[in-house]
């Protein structure tokens, strides 16, 4: 039941955040705009590695070696 309820909270508290942040900088709207963007890649970034992992992308791309990206050369 708590898994239910964690997940809607933690947005609720992202969201109201941003807001805090957005209205505290409203006189430095670059500042607020690079971190905007830097949110917004981040995000980017952690999607695609959910979706390669789904995927199993990374177990082709090692030989499903245990999840390990460079293979060790001893």
């Amino acid at each position: 039941m708590e898994d239910l309820i964690a997940a809607p909270l933690l947005e609720a508290l992202a969201f109201v955040l941003g807001c805090v942040l957005i209205h505290a900088n409203r006189r430095q709207p670059d500042r607020v705009t690079g971190m905007l963007m830097l949110i917004g890649f981040a995000v980017v970034i952690l999607f695609a590695l959910a979706w390669a992992q789904d995927q199993g992308v990374f177990a082709q791309q090692t030989g499903d070696r245990g999840g390990v990206l460079l293979a060790s050369t001893a």
